[in-house]
């Protein structure tokens, strides 16, 4: 999420285009590797094991690492190395920002601290947008009364991230009184919470189509 924000911070401020932008993006997904492959590269789980990781995945709201300590595969010191491996994502963002424009690293941290002050964030809600803490991030911009709400914008947040891309954002949150979509897939809960969850299109529909195909799990 902090890569999408602050990339296009950049865009609106003329300091990268939006081809810049989006091949930036696309770098970055592409190089994202999922603890599981690295945990299979290590010798650290088998195939079969990473595929019932992924499964419990689907059945519950937590995290791979989470899952794979609470059924004996990995310790908790094993998952901070495996996490240690897969990178710091916003150092690799910047290196990748430094190289392609030749902005320097200073230039990079200025824009930095006027992004975070055209966002109002501390610099622990900062540091946390950076790492896509999402229990943290999610209230920043969830900033609603029904914590039922707040609650189900992380849940959305975490699955997609896990389940189909972390290529997105979002803004915060507000309510509309109408809204307008060429596309729309969602789903309807009826219990405690009468709730209809959708995602809309207008224009460009291949996220749509994207979160209608099976996607590897992380």
């Amino acid at each position: 999420m902090f890569i999408q924000l602050f990339s296009n911070y950049l865009v609106e401020q003329s300091v990268i285009t939006i081809e810049q932008r989006n091949s930036f993006q696309a770098e970055m997904e592409r190089t994202r590797v999922k603890l599981g492959t690295i945990a299979i590269a290590e010798g650290m789980l088998t195939k079969e094991q990473t595929e019932e990781i992924n499964h419990q995945q689907t059945q519950q709201d937590r995290r791979f690492g989470d899952i794979a300590v609470s059924m004996g595969y990995l310790t908790d010191a094993q998952v901070s190395g495996l996490l240690d491996r897969q990178g710091d994502v916003s150092m690799r963002f910047f290196q990748l920002l430094v190289n392609a424009t030749g902005l320097s690293m200073e230039t990079v941290s200025g824009y930095l601290k006027d992004f975070q002050k055209a966002y109002g964030f501390t610099d622990e809600e900062l540091e946390a947008v950076k790492q896509d803490d999402f229990e943290s991030v999610v209230p920043l911009f969830a900033t609603v009364r029904d914590a039922t709400i707040t609650d189900l914008a992380g849940l959305v947040m975490r699955n997609l991230t896990r389940f189909v891309t972390s290529n997105f954002y979002f803004g915060r949150m507000k309510k509309a009184p109408e809204y307008a979509y060429s596309m729309l897939a969602g789903q309807k809960s009826v219990g405690d919470s009468n709730i209809f969850l959708g995602f809309g299109a207008t224009n460009e529909l291949d996220g749509i189509v994207k979160l209608a195909k099976p996607q590897e799990q992380d």
